[in-house]
């Protein structure tokens, strides 16, 4: 499990990298580099993450996404976050102009190359007074593991109740607010996190095939592109409210 969330973490921080450049990540991924090295089943050093999520760095006015995510979880806390299936990129609390008391929360949540893409539609999110979270996933496939072991465990031994890494990464607060989840892969890969709290999911993905063309149409064409994530959560806000 170890090799499958450094794998995932190579893939993701490169998709972020575009976004978050400057000292927080490059020490993030000197980090987080040497951990994917001497893994079983890891078959690139961590020297070869740390070259590729780091190519196209340079964007200074960029840097202080990365920094945010540092003044958070601290680098230690980051690392672990990632491989536990996921991190905070954007709290709506980093929105650039304070939002109003009592502002629609929603969670976007996203995993793979269509980050960027999050990253915006959560910044037009935030003009609109909407105090939308981006939540980053590294490992579906770990945070499943988490919440469903946590709860059989409760279930079977009478314990209260256990979602694991999910319990971080979405606060008792929050736990009832809609999600728009939202990947370059199959669309109901993420909307089993509607069900861990129960509120409402509207799931984005990449369920046709066969097109071709530039990638900016290609994400218009799947409903994965910035303009569909910020629809998206306003009807999952409406659904909230039905």
């Amino acid at each position: 499990m170890i090799a499958d969330s450094a794998a995932m973490f190579a893939g993701d921080v490169g998709a972020v990298a575009a976004i978050i450049n400057g000292d927080a990540v490059e020490k993030l991924v000197v980090h987080l580099g040497g951990l994917c090295r001497g893994h079983r089943g890891v078959e690139e050093p961590g020297d070869a993450v740390v070259g590729r999520a780091l190519a196209g760095a340079g964007n200074r006015q960029k840097a202080v996404l990365g920094q945010q995510v540092e003044a958070r979880l601290g680098l230690d806390g980051w690392r672990d976050a990632v491989l536990a299936g996921g991190y905070r990129l954007i709290d709506a609390g980093d929105a650039a102009e304070p939002l109003p008391p009592g502002s629609p929360v929603v969670q976007v949540v996203a995993a793979g190359s269509i980050v960027p893409e999050a990253v915006d539609a959560v910044r037009i999110l935030h003009r609109e007074e909407i105090a939308a979270n981006l939540i980053v996933i590294t490992s579906a496939e770990r945070l499943a593991a988490g919440q469903h072991g946590g709860r059989l465990d409760a279930v079977r031994r009478g314990r209260p109740d256990d979602v694991g890494h999910l319990a971080t990464l979405v606060p008792k607060g929050e736990r009832r607010a809609p999600i728009v989840t939202v990947a370059d892969g199959a669309s109901h890969a993420l909307s089993f996190l509607g069900g861990v709290f129960g509120a409402p999911v509207v799931p984005l993905g990449v369920d046709t095939f066969g097109q071709s063309g530039t990638i900016p149409d290609l994400y218009a064409y799947a409903g994965i592109d910035t303009d569909h994530i910020v629809e998206a959560a306003i009807l999952a806000l409406d659904l909230e409210a039905h």
